[in-house]
């Protein structure tokens, strides 16, 4: 019993350190300028892998995230993890990305840092929002502007997060 709950553990183990290591491949395509991102969630993915903060993630520490997480998702310490374990886990997961996400917005909004947003603050974010989405400055939007907001125009990044 003891080895199958052995087995178990390593292939939960080396499942999440390949979904890891996947993520880092994403991180780095990401860094590079793929998928729309201005490269700041790669950023702050690769703070969290590399452990030492030399500027490069080992096996090593992917390992020993990937255990972390397992140990973090493992709540009974038997070794397994349950489809219980792992829904609560991806659900705490979910509800911390989602708060640092709207802290990020806020500090964005609250530019003062008064602790409030005032309507001419959220008319002058709209307004930059609008203005980055038009691209071919007619004052309108259309569907294929909405298409193409992340991609380049005349050299200037468009489509980044203000």
């Amino acid at each position: 019993m003891n080895k199958r709950i052995a087995v178990y553990g390593i292939t939960a183990a080396l499942t999440l350190a390949g979904a890891t290591a996947g993520g880092v491949a994403l991180a780095k395509s990401w860094r590079d300028g793929h998928h729309g991102h201005d490269g700041a969630r790669a950023e702050r993915m690769f703070e969290r892998f590399d452990e030492d903060k030399d500027g490069r993630i080992s096996r090593e520490e992917m390992q020993t995230r990937a255990l972390n997480r397992f140990s973090g998702m493992d709540t009974d310490s038997d070794g397994r993890v349950s489809k219980q374990e792992f829904q609560a886990a991806a659900k705490a997961r979910m509800e911390e990305r989602q708060n640092a996400r709207i802290e990020r917005m806020w500090q964005r909004i609250d530019r003062d840092g008064t602790g409030f947003m005032t309507r001419e603050a959220m008319l002058e974010r709209q307004e930059r929002m609008f203005d980055r989405a038009d691209r071919n400055d007619d004052g309108q939007i259309d569907r294929d502007e909405v298409r193409k907001r992340d991609h380049h125009r005349d050299g200037e990044r468009r489509g980044t997060r203000d």
